[in-house]
This record gives C-alpha cells, structure tokens and sequence, in this order.
C-alpha cells in the first residue's frame, strides 16, 4: 500500500511538487485457517417487528423521551401521512412502521396506532402527548 501526499510549491515559472510518501508491505493469508469469523449475535431469520419495536424504544427511552409512546406516534404518523412517494426509504418506512403489512405478533397497541392514523381525524401529536417530538417530523419536512 502507498500514499502519498503533494503539496504544490508557488515558485514563479516552475512547476514543483513536495511529496511525503508512505509505504507498507503485509503478507496476504496462505490459507482459510489464517481467518477468525465470529458468528452472528443474532441471526436474521430471528429479526421480526417486536425486536424491531423493542429496540427502538429502548433507544428513545435512553433519551430522555417515552419511547412506547414516540414508537407509537410514529406509526400512527405514516399510517396517517403515507411516505411511499418518497422512493425506496418511504417504502421502506412504510413496512417497517405499518403493523398490518407482516403477519399478525400481537402488537396491539401499534396495530391501534395504525387505524388510528389511517381513519384520518386523530392528530397523532395530540393523541400520544407524551412524546414531545415527532419523529416523523425530525426526519421529514413539507414543501408547497
């Protein structure tokens, strides 16, 4: 491997380069037995919507904020304001924050948020106050 790094010297009528150059030399492995995979913590066949949640939560919480109730919001958020035109990340939200888009885990209080959002009367904000931001909101802005 070499890097190099070229400074340009203003000298008039001449066109001078001061360079630092560094060089390091590795052997590559000889064999498979060189190699140490450490195996997945937790495998992907594992990973549903409760984990999902659950995560999710935790980290709120360990801002300062309900997390049950911004988690909550949210989904009622993107049930009430769909994200799908905004490509494959609205897509993406949209299936992670609908409940009702994977088989039924006994969600129930996110499979509420989701009607709610969807009948299109509840102000999501006002429903679950004890999230003070919206999430939605942080990573999203309307334009006219």
């Amino acid at each position: 491997m070499l890097l190099a790094y070229a400074i340009p010297l203003e000298l008039q009528e001449q066109n001078v380069l001061f360079s630092y150059n560094v060089e390091a030399n590795y052997n590559l492995p000889t064999d498979a037995e060189n190699f140490h995979f450490t195996p997945l913590v937790r495998s992907f066949m594992n990973f549903n919507r409760t984990f999902l949640y659950d995560f999710i939560e935790k980290k709120i919480d360990s801002m300062g904020s309900n997390g049950h109730d911004c988690l909550l919001q949210l989904i009622c958020d993107i049930a009430k304001t769909p994200v799908t035109h905004n490509g494959l990340v609205g897509d993406l939200l949209q299936v992670l924050f609908m409940p009702s888009t994977s088989e039924d885990e006994g969600l129930t209080d996110e499979e509420e948020a989701e009607e709610r959002g969807k009948d299109g009367e509840t102000d999501c904000q006002a429903y679950y106050s004890n999230c003070p931001h919206s999430i939605l909101d942080a990573i999203s802005y309307f334009t006219d």
